[in-house]
């Protein structure tokens, strides 16, 4: 595809139609096919010649509509739209809006009346924004939650991790009990305290489906972190057990410090 790519960079179209007939659906090194160079060069009359002879294999490939989303070529985006409605695709159309940071063409999609409505590719678009700390992208995705299944919630939560502004939006109520897993997640990864700080004050007292809380799970990973527990003493009797029974004094030691005390026979 390297003489119609050339050609057509270079504005002289008439000369890339030579190559066109033989290339369109040749791809070069970089995975540019002659539509998506169209694309790039926001050339109306290449666009629509290359469209019309390359419409069934666009499917094949999102750079096209990736190169009209990065390019904020909204008008060759909407002209692609249609072929890639349902087609499965892990990295979709409102993703692809999402790391552009392209907002006028992620609110469009958010309209649109196809299979994009739908929770499938909206999951996608969630953990991109988590990952990117892009606020207004999950306010808004935020209101389709019933679509997004569960898991891909959990998927979003993980993706926040460093972005503890982006955190504390899909940590909200509607989202359902993950038990412990965020908190133990965090600490494996060695995550910033202020990430800490905000899952304990969304987990903290949530027992998990084998009857570990937050600071049980501290004391095993050997990881503390001076964060303002809220737990109710229950909690802190059940780590300093746990703590004992393994004989991880450090984790003795830090519960005796939350609770304010210097020796065994005080906290007993």
């Amino acid at each position: 595809v390297t003489p119609f790519v050339g050609a057509m960079a270079g504005g002289m179209y008439d000369l890339s139609k030579k190559y066109f007939s033989h290339q369109k659906e040749i791809p070069d090194q970089s995975g540019k096919s002659a539509l998506h160079q169209a694309i790039i060069s926001g050339n109306d009359e290449a666009f629509e010649d290359v469209f019309y002879l390359y419409k069934l294999p666009i499917v094949r490939s999102w750079n096209p509509f990736q190169a009209a989303v990065s390019y904020n070529r909204l008008k060759y985006a909407f002209r692609l739209l249609p072929f890639y409605v349902g087609y499965s695709f892990e990295a979709t159309a409102l993703t692809f809006a999402v790391k552009a940071k392209n907002q006028q063409i992620f609110d469009l999609l958010l309209r649109f009346e196809g299979g994009i409505q739908y929770g499938k590719y909206r999951q996608f678009a969630l953990y991109a924004a988590c990952q990117l700390n892009s606020v207004d992208f999950i306010r808004k995705l935020q209101k389709y939650e019933d679509g997004l299944a569960n898991l891909y919630k959990m998927s979003a939560i993980f993706a926040a991790f460093q972005n503890p502004e982006a955190l504390k939006l899909v940590l909200n109520d509607q989202f359902r009990d993950f038990g412990t897993s965020p908190l133990y997640s965090a600490i494996q990864t060695r995550m910033p305290q202020e990430t800490i700080q905000i899952l304990v004050e969304r987990f903290g007292n949530v027992v998990d489906k084998d009857g570990f809380t937050f600071l049980d799970e501290m004391i095993q990973s050997k990881t503390v972190y001076e964060v303002q527990f809220k737990f109710a003493k229950y909690n802190l009797v059940r780590a300093w057990h746990l703590a004992k029974l393994q004989n991880y004094e450090y984790g003795m030691a830090y519960v005796q410090r939350l609770l304010g005390l210097q020796d065994q026979e005080n906290f007993q």
